[in-house]
């Protein structure tokens, strides 16, 4: 638990970042499956929702959440391969909850985002925003 005290600050700034873009791609997921292409295809929608978020999550995170951290540009190479594995797990276990076992769409889509935010937050600490940290910027 001595993690959490830590990390106070950057869990709330993950929070709001990774809260936000789940509202961008729920947002777009919405948008696309209930108006723009209701009789398209909801696993096509969902990733097509995935790459839009994407673009706002990295954006807040490298600007507001690690920016501590101070990682180079070559931070958006490790986001792409955590975004990789996070977007493939999202997209897959959207497919499984809502093709195979015929969940409500809007219930499987935050189930997923909490599974995948877990993944996600330990990836981008330890993987993609390494670099030099300031310590005294991350405790409370």
């Amino acid at each position: 638990i001595s993690w959490l005290r830590k990390d106070y600050k950057l869990l709330v700034r993950f929070g709001v970042v990774g809260f936000s873009s789940l509202g961008v791609k729920i947002g777009v997921y919405v948008l696309l499956s209930r108006w723009l292409w209701p009789a398209g295809s909801r696993t096509v929608e969902n990733i097509f929702a995935i790459a839009i978020a994407i673009v706002y999550n990295y954006t807040l995170h490298r600007i507001w959440t690690f920016k501590e951290q101070q990682a180079g540009h070559e931070s958006f190479w490790r986001y792409a391969i955590v975004v990789v594995f996070g977007s493939s797990l999202d997209a897959s276990l959207f497919w499984l909850g809502h093709e195979v076992f015929h969940f409500y769409d809007l219930l499987v889509l935050p189930t997923v985002a909490v599974i995948v935010s877990l993944f996600t937050y330990f990836a981008h600490k330890f993987f993609t925003f390494k670099g030099k940290s300031n310590p005294d910027l991350l405790v409370p």
